[in-house]
C-alpha cells in the first residue's frame, strides 16, 4: 500500500509538473515570438563563407583543433591522487563555394594526437595547504552537525583536479595557436564565462602574499611580485595594445598606453588619448595615475609620467612562468609538480597559484589568437544562462533598439529557444542562430534609474570588459522524420577580432562618481552582414553527424576528443590502483600505509576479502 501511494504522488506529480511547464513555454514561446523571429539568422551561404575563410584564413583549407579535458581524484589509505588531462583531435577543413566544407579528421588519434596529462599525489594533512577551501563548509560537500568532515569528503571536497584539468585545457589551446599551424580552436566551455570566473577566483588581493606559491618566484632573476600579479590579471587588451578606459581597467589602459608611448605624457595628454574630456572623468583619471605612481607602474617627473621600466617585461615573464609550470605538471616526470623550491625553502603550489596560470594562459591564448587570425570557438550543453531575456532584451527595449514588448518569463534563454523552435518549427528552418551580441551584455542592465542612454552593472554596479568575446545561440539539427524533433540549443561564444567593425552601441555607465562611455558590440538586426557567425555556423554544421546519436545537433570533433581524454582517465584510474596495491605490499611502507589508512577502509578490505 506504500508503495502505490507513492507511486501515485510520483505520477500525479510529474504528470502536473511537466503539462505545467508545457503550458508555460507555449505561452511564452507565443509571446515571444514576434520578436524572437526578428532575431534569428537563418541563412548561411557557402560561397560568402568561402570568401570570409580566404581573407579570415588566407586559404580555402583550414586546420582545427578540439580541445576537451578530464579530471578524476582517488583516496588511497592516507594518500590523495589528482589526475587530470585534456586532449585535441585534430584535422582540416576545405569550404566550397557551392556545397557544405568538407571535414577531414586525421587518423592515429593516440599516437599522434596532442594531449596533456599530469598527476599530483598527496597527504591528506597537507591537503589545506593546496586547497584551502577542501576544508571549509562552502565546498561541493557540506557537512553536517551529525556527519563531520572525514578524509574522504575532504577529498571530494577539493578543486585540483578541476584546477588542473582546466590549465591544462587552455595551455593545451595556447601551445596549438602558437604554432600558427591551426586556424579554428574548439573548446568545450564558455570562453567569456571562463575569464570572468578567473578574474573573480584572483581578485582577493590579501591572499596573494599568503597563499601563492609563485609571489615572489624569480623569473629573469626578478621576483614576481603584486604588481605584476594585478598587471597579468588585465592583460587582455586590443591587437594594438589598448584597452577601453573604464570600470576596473581604467588604471591598466593607463599604463598600456604609457608603455606604448615613446615620450612622457602629462595628465591632460593621457586624458586626451583616453577621449576623456568631462571634469568628473578627469579628476577620476588623475587619481588613478597617482596611485599608479605610488604601486610603482609609472615613473613622474616636471609634472609628466611615464612607464616604469621594472614592468616593461613583466608579460614576457609572465609568459615564461606559465611555459615553466606548463613543463612542469605536463611534460616533466622530476618530483611532485605541485611542489617547487626556490633553494630555501619548498612550498605548495596552491588553487589560487593554479587560478593564475589559468588565467595568464587565458590571456595568452587570446593574444595569440587575435595575432594569427584564429576562429576561437567555446561550445557550452545545458546552458541555464539568461542574459537574453533578462539582461540584452530589457536594454534594447529600454534604449530603444527593438520596439516589440514581451512579458518576461522565468525561464533560461535555452529553454525558451528550444520551446520556440518546437512550437513554431513550420516557420523556423534548421539551422539557425541568434544574433551575436556582446558577452558584457551578461552583466549589463536597464538603468537603476531609468534614464535614456544609461545603462548599470548587474552585480555591484561593474561591467565586464566590451569588444571581446560575442555569443549567440545556436540550433544545428533536427530528424529527417519529424520537422518538431530537433536538437538541443546550444551556447557558443567566440573570440571577436577588432578588424570585423562590426555595429556599437554608444552606452553610459555611471561607476564610481564617474560617467563613462562604453560600446558593446550589437549587430541589432538579422538583415546586418555578419561574416565570422556564417563562417563559424557553416563549420560547426558541417561538423555535426547524425548517425552518432550522442552527438546529434553537436560537435563530432569535441566528441572525439572527450572519448580519448576519458579513456585515458580510465587507463590512469588502473595506474593509480596498481599503486595503491603497491603501497600495501611495500616491505618498507606496508607498515605506515597500514596506519594512514582509515577505520573504514581497512573494514571494507577485510569485508571485500571475507565475502570473497
Amino acid at each position: 500500500m506504500s508503495v502505490k501511494r507513492l507511486g501515485q504522488i510520483l505520477k500525479d506529480g510529474a504528470e502536473d509538473q511537466v503539462g505545467e511547464s508545457e503550458r508555460r513555454l507555449q505561452t511564452a514561446s507565443d509571446n515571444y515570438w514576434p520578436l524572437i523571429r526578428e532575431l534569428l539568422v537563418t541563412e548561411f551561404r557557402f560561397d560568402r563563407s568561402y570568401e570570409t575563410a580566404l581573407k579570415m584564413f588566407s586559404a580555402d583549407k583550414a586546420r582545427f583543433a578540439a580541445v576537451d579535458g578530464s579530471e578524476d581524484q582517488k583516496l588511497l589509505g592516507g594518500l590523495a591522487v589528482f589526475w587530470a588531462g585534456s586532449y585535441a583531435a585534430t584535422g582540416s577543413i576545405t569550404f566550397h563555394k557551392d556545397q557544405k566544407p568538407e571535414v577531414e579528421y586525421d587518423t592515429g588519434f593516440v599516437e599522434r594526437g596532442q594531449g596533456l596529462a599530469s598527476c599530483v599525489p598527496i597527504y591528506i594533512d597537507a591537503l589545506p595547504e593546496v586547497d584551502p577551501q577542501s576544508t571549509s563548509q562552502k565546498g561541493r560537500q557540506q557537512p553536517t552537525i551529525s556527519g563531520p568532515m572525514t578524509e574522504e569528503s575532504t577529498v571530494d571536497n577539493s578543486t585540483i583536479a578541476d584546477w588542473i584539468m582546466l590549465f591544462s585545457e587552455i595551455y593545451l589551446a595556447y601551445q596549438l595557436a602558437k604554432t600558427k599551424e591551426y586556424k579554428i580552436i574548439l573548446l568545450d566551455r564558455s570562453l567569456s564565462g571562463t575569464l570572468s570566473n578567473l578574474v573573480y577566483d584572483t581578485a582577493k588581493r590579501p591572499l596573494w602574499k599568503r597563499q601563492c606559491a609563485i609571489f615572489g618566484l624569480e623569473i629573469d632573476n626578478v621576483p614576481i611580485d603584486e604588481q605584476d600579479l594585478a598587471y597579468g590579471r588585465y592583460r587582455t587588451p586590443k591587437l594594438d595594445g589598448s584597452l577601453p578606459p573604464r570600470g576596473d581597467y581604467l588604471r591598466y589602459s593607463t599604463v598600456f598606453l604609457l608603455q606604448k608611448s615613446n615620450k612622457p605624457l602629462s595628465v591632460s595628454e593621457i586624458a586626451n588619448e583616453l577621449n576623456y574630456n568631462a571634469e568628473d572623468q578627469i579628476t577620476r583619471l588623475t587619481r588613478f595615475i597617482k596611485k599608479s605612481t605610488q604601486e610603482g607602474y609609472l615613473q613622474e617627473s616636471d609634472g609628466k609620467y611615464s612607464a616604469n621600466p621594472r614592468y616593461s617585461m613583466t608579460w614576457n615573464r609572465l609568459r615564461k612562468l606559465v611555459e615553466l609550470f606548463g613543463v612542469r605538471f605536463f611534460a616533466s616526470s622530476k618530483g611532485n609538480p605541485l611542489r617547487i623550491s626556490d633553494g630555501a625553502e619548498t612550498r605548495w603550489v596552491t588553487t589560487l597559484d593554479l587560478a593564475f596560470l589559468c588565467l595568464f594562459a587565458f590571456n595568452l591564448l587570446i593574444e595569440e589568437s587575435q595575432g594569427n587570425r584564429i576562429l576561437l570557438l567555446g561550445i557550452t550543453k545545458d546552458t541555464t544562462a539568461r542574459d537574453l531575456i533578462s539582461h540584452l532584451i530589457p536594454v534594447s527595449l529600454n534604449q530603444g533598439i527593438w520596439t516589440q514588448r514581451v512579458k518576461h518569463v522565468a525561464t533560461t534563454d535555452r529553454m525558451l529557444l528550444q520551446a520556440i523552435s518546437m512550437f513554431h518549427h513550420n516557420e523556423l528552418p534548421i539551422p539557425w542562430a541568434t544574433l551575436e551580441y556582446d558577452t558584457a551584455f551578461q552583466t549589463i542592465v536597464p538603468d537603476f534609474q531609468h534614464r535614456m542612454t544609461y545603462v548599470s552593472g548587474a552585480i555591484s554596479n561593474r561591467i565586464i570588459l566590451e569588444q571581446r568575446f560575442v555569443k549567440s545561440y545556436i540550433q544545428l539539427d533536427k530528424a529527417k522524420s519529424d520537422d518538431q524533433f530537433r536538437s538541443n540549443v546550444l551556447f557558443i561564444d567566440r573570440l571577436y577580432h577588432d578588424t570585423e567593425n562590426a555595429p556599437t552601441l554608444k552606452l553610459k555607465h555611471e561607476y564610481g562618481s564617474t560617467t563613462e562611455e562604453m560600446h558593446p558590440v550589437l549587430w541589432d538586426s538579422k538583415l546586418l552582414a555578419n561574416h565570422v557567425q556564417e563562417l563559424a555556423m557553416v563549420t560547426l554544421k558541417a561538423m555535426t553527424q547524425q548517425s552518432i546519436p550522442e552527438i546529434f545537433g553537436h560537435n563530432k570533433p569535441l566528441y572525439i576528443a572527450d572519448k580519448i581524454v576519458k579513456e585515458q582517465r580510465d587507463r590512469a584510474a588502473e595506474i593509480v590502483k596498481a599503486t595503491g596495491h603497491w603501497l600495501v605490499t611495500h616491505p618498507k611502507l606496508r607498515k605506515f600505509s597500514f596506519y594512514m589508512n582509515t577505520f573504514r577502509a581497512r573494514r571494507s578490505e577485510v569485508e571485500s576479502a571475507r565475502r570473497a
